[in-house]
């Protein structure tokens, strides 16, 4: 005789029924407002809110607006396989468990809305996978764990509406990925992670000045010191009219003609008739958010460093009337927000890099009074908002692209080369 047998379930599974048990009778499960199939004998992934995996670990509870009553148990931490956990709009008060940062799967952890107090728990900084934390309109109390700097997959954090205080953890500046932050309802002191300053929410602005707490000043970027640091040496800094501050500890924004943004970002080098020799470093290319580079008006040598095509924020480059040579690098036409280009005044040799018909933003291109030759490339026609346009003194010869008959200043009279046919 052969007696069949159903599968016993496996011991992680039981696990993760008894943990729902508890968490059932813990919210007065009775009262909620679905709670079909719970406690019943039906597979895990009827009961109401309850998804689970192919193998029957449960990997999402969503109840989110279902009448939950009471605290959160412990148990929950038993639910090692959740990826969500969403309890939203309820009713829920007492303690956040610590137990809840053994959920390590989690990616997103919403209990927004409920009556939760107590203390964040620190704990809560080993849900290294977490993408999405709501916290807000609470009763939480204490300071921010400076745990939650673990947390660097955040792209979403919401703890406003609670009665948090103290100063914001520097550590939440390693918060880099943010999205969607507010901390507005709370007491808190101190600064605003710097890092947070280029985060895409449309009203942290908004966020930002409500809370009255400004941006923390962050210490000098060492790429960004070492860049300037080469450029000085390469470009004789000892022997400068104004060197005021450089390779000095001073604020970055008080070396002479360094510009920063209120994050302590570089965004401007200006140092234009101020006795420049030597080259141009290629360490410029690191600064990846100058806008402003002037260096006209100095006995700058050698090449242009392709590096400088790294500078993808820049929107003025002005580097006339210098000893510069060689070719104008085809990386300059990766510069898509420039505006502003002036060569012009130099030893610069060869032909037109076809690349700069990319910079369609461009308003002015001085190019004159060079050792250019070659004809001027067809993809210059692109450069449709020009008002200003010098290429004499060169050697060019063909055409001109006849989308530059309405450049409003030009020296194309002087340069003698008649306007290309339409294709």
């Amino acid at each position: 005789m052969v007696f069949c047998t159903a599968p016993l379930p496996s011991l992680a599974t039981v696990t993760d029924e008894d943990a729902l048990i508890a968490f059932y009778r813990a919210t007065d499960g009775d009262y909620w407002t679905d709670n079909s199939n719970w406690l019943s004998d039906a597979p895990l992934n009827t009961w109401y809110g309850v998804t689970t995996d192919e193998d029957g670990r449960v990997i999402l509870l969503d109840l989110r607006e279902n009448g939950l009553w009471g605290s959160l148990p412990s148990e929950l931490g038993n639910l090692t396989s959740l990826e969500g956990l969403n309890l939203s709009d309820n009713q829920l008060n007492g303690t956040i468990p610590s137990e809840l940062g053994h959920l390590t799967n989690l990616t997103w952890l919403n209990l927004d809305s409920n009556q939760l107090c107590g203390t964040i728990p620190p704990e809560l900084g080993n849900l290294t996978s977490l993408t999405e934390l709501y916290l807000d309109s609470n009763q939480l109390q204490g300071t921010v764990p400076t745990e939650m700097g673990n947390l660097t997959n955040l792209e979403v954090l919401y703890l406003d509406s609670n009665q948090l205080s103290g100063t914001i953890p520097p550590e939440l500046n390693n918060l880099t990925n943010l999205s969607e932050w507010s901390l507005l309802g709370n007491q808190m002191s101190g600064c605003v992670p710097e890092a947070w300053m280029d985060e895409g929410w449309s009203d942290w602005e908004n966020d930002w000045e409500i809370l009255g707490l400004p941006y923390c000043a962050a210490p000098s970027p060492p790429l960004t010191v070492a860049a300037l640091s080469a450029f000085y040496r390469s470009a004789n800094g000892d022997n400068w009219r104004d060197k005021d501050n450089w390779l000095s500890d001073a604020p970055l924004n008080t070396w002479y003609g360094v510009i920063t943004d209120e994050s302590g970002r570089v965004t401007g080098l200006e140092l234009p008739y101020n006795g420049l020799s030597g080259t141009i470093a290629s360490e410029l290319g690191t600064l990846g958010h100058l806008e402003r580079l002037l260096l006209h008006g100095n006995a700058l040598r050698g090449g242009i460093p392709p590096e400088l095509g790294n500078l993808s924020s820049l929107t003025r480059l002005s580097l006339w009337n210098n000893q510069l040579d060689g070719m104008i690098p085809s990386e300059l036409g990766k510069l898509t927000n420039l505006e502003w280009l002036y060569l012009d005044s130099n030893q610069l040799r060869g032909t037109v890099p076809p690349e700069l018909g990319n910079l369609t933003n461009l308003a002015v291109l001085w190019l004159d009074s060079n050792q250019l030759h070659g004809t001027v490339p067809p993809e210059l026609g692109n450069l449709t908002n020009l008002l200003g346009l010098r290429l004499s003194g060169n050697q060019l010869s063909g055409c001109v692209p006849a989308a530059w008959r309405n450049v409003v200043e030009s020296d194309l009279k002087e340069v003698g080369l008649p306007y290309c046919a339409a294709p």
